[in-house]
């Protein structure tokens, strides 16, 4: 076996063990079998879980037996941290003082945020502490994407109908 060979199926070996210790622990009462790993690693590659025929039902019911649609495709905006949306909290409010409020939304070209974004990107590399350059560059990403909004960049344009390669 060559080394390129063997980087090969010690990388697969890996993303498999990975892969089954993440459905475990997504689904700790599930029975994990060499035929389950490979009808998920299929599915998971798939573009719509409509299209598998082993999915039988794709809504969720609730104990009370309310039932709702699948939520495999929706964004997941609720795993933005605490943390996160403090600190890009309190970059706004900061920028809300001195500017006032909703001043952002009136549009600033994307080449000065980008021009912003690499700046505050490279003084955080350097080491640079002294204001929060990642809450600004969420900020500068902010303003790009508002300037794709208004382009009429629609919000799953860069999502629908892609495979998960």
């Amino acid at each position: 076996m060559s080394i390129e060979d063997s980087f090969k199926y010690f990388y697969n070996y890996i993303q498999d063990a990975s892969y089954e210790k993440h459905l475990r622990e997504k689904y700790p009462k599930m029975t994990i079998t060499h035929d389950t790993m490979e009808w998920w690693q299929k599915a998971s590659t798939s573009t719509t879980l409509e299209n598998q025929s082993n999915v039988i039902d794709t809504k969720r019911i609730f104990e009370s037996g309310s039932q709702r649609e699948d939520d495999t495709n929706k964004p997941l905006v609720n795993h933005l941290t605490a943390y996160l949306r403090m600190r890009f909290g309190y970059l706004l409010r900061m920028g809300c003082n001195k500017y006032g409020k909703d001043n952002w939304q009136k549009g600033q070209p994307t080449e000065a945020a980008l021009e912003s974004l690499h700046r505050h990107l490279a003084k955080y590399e350097l080491g640079d502490r002294s204001e929060d350059h990642l809450s600004a560059i969420i900020f500068n990403v902010q303003l790009i994407m508002k300037n794709e909004e208004q382009a009429g960049i629609k919000i799953d344009e860069y999502y629908e109908n892609k495979s998960n390669s």
